[in-house]
C-alpha cells in the first residue's frame, strides 16, 4: 500500500465517496451539494498551500483519503478522512491513518484535531486506535460534536 497526494483525477472519486448516504449520514455538513460545487472546492483544496490531501491507494484501488487543513496561525491541524464506501470495515481508514502521520510534509511538533459525531462509531475507533485522546464536545447547528487530539 501507498499513499498518493490529492491531484485533479481523485475529484469524481471523492464526490462520489462523499455523497453516498452513509457518508452524508456522518458529514458534519449535512448540506447537499452538486458536483460543480464539490468540485469547485476541490480545485480550491489543490491550491491552498494551508492544505494537504492524501489517497491510500491498495494496488491500484483508491481505499481511503485523508485531509490535512493547517488552521490559521497554528501549529495544528483539522483532518478529515474516509474509506473508500465498497471497502468498509477492512482496516484501511487505520492503515492511512499509520502511513500519513508519517508524511514528512507534516511538521514534527504538529498536533492534529478531528471532529466526529458521537454515533459514527468506525471513525471513533480508528482515531482511538490511531493515539487521539477525547478532547471534549461541542454543539454545531444543535448537533453534537466530539473532538478528538494528537500530537505527532
Amino acid at each position: 500500500m501507498r499513499l498518493i497526494p490529492y491531484n485533479k483525477t481523485h475529484c469524481r472519486m471523492l464526490y462520489e465517496w462523499r455523497t453516498v448516504p452513509l457518508a452524508r449520514a456522518f458529514s458534519l455538513n449535512d448540506s447537499l451539494f452538486t458536483y460543480e460545487e464539490h468540485k469547485n472546492w476541490f480545485e480550491k483544496i489543490l491550491s491552498s498551500p494551508r492544505i494537504m490531501g492524501f489517497v491510500l491507494m491498495d494496488g491500484v484501488t483508491p481505499a481511503a483519503h485523508i485531509r490535512f487543513d493547517k488552521l490559521e496561525n497554528s501549529d495544528r491541524y483539522l483532518i478529515s478522512f474516509a474509506s473508500n464506501p465498497d471497502l468498509l470495515r477492512r482496516g484501511y481508514a487505520s492503515k492511512l491513518m499509520e502511513m500519513a502521520f508519517l508524511r514528512p510534509e507534516l511538521p514534527a511538533d504538529a498536533v492534529f484535531e478531528a471532529e466526529v459525531l458521537p454515533e459514527n462509531e468506525a471513525s471513533l475507533k480508528t482515531l482511538l486506535k490511531s493515539g487521539f485522546i477525547n478532547d471534549g464536545r461541542i454543539f454545531v447547528n444543535g448537533k453534537e460534536i466530539l473532538r478528538f487530539i494528537k500530537k505527532k
